[in-house]
């Protein structure tokens, strides 16, 4: 889950599986990763586009990125919003840091085993080549 946020100073449509959807200027609101991702993309083309800058570059991560947000969200905000049947949540933002790339210990291999193989009741015996 994501949360989206529509940077702009514009309302923005975008269409999914040919459903438009509109997210009002400022107005975050929470998606499946890979919706949230696809709104990204055409709102950051979009402001790119009335700037007339290039689609690629420093400028696009810079726009793709401000599309998200965390929010913090206190139980009564949600309750409140669940009465009102409304589906945008606000709350105080906090930049989404990146996530730390954990570093994997690469296994040692069991040069003893390579050649044996289990027969069923659990006793050991070489492979035939």
């Amino acid at each position: 889950m994501k949360y989206f946020k529509n940077w702009s100073s514009e309302d923005f449509t975008c269409l999914w599986d040919s459903n438009p959807s509109t997210v009002k200027k400022g107005e975050i609101k929470p998606m499946e990763d890979y919706l949230a991702d696809h709104f990204a993309l055409h709102l950051t083309n979009r402001e790119l586009q009335k700037k007339k800058l290039p689609l690629v570059g420093d400028k696009r991560n810079e726009y793709f990125e401000k599309c998200f947000a965390t929010v913090e969200v206190t139980e009564a905000v949600i309750e409140e919003k669940i009465r009102e049947g409304s589906d945008k949540i606000s709350g105080e933002l906090i930049p989404e840091k990146p996530k730390k790339i954990k570093k994997v210990k690469k296994a040692k291999p069991f040069e003893d085993l390579k050649n044996e193989t289990t027969n069923k009741k659990g006793s050991n015996k070489k492979a035939k080549k």
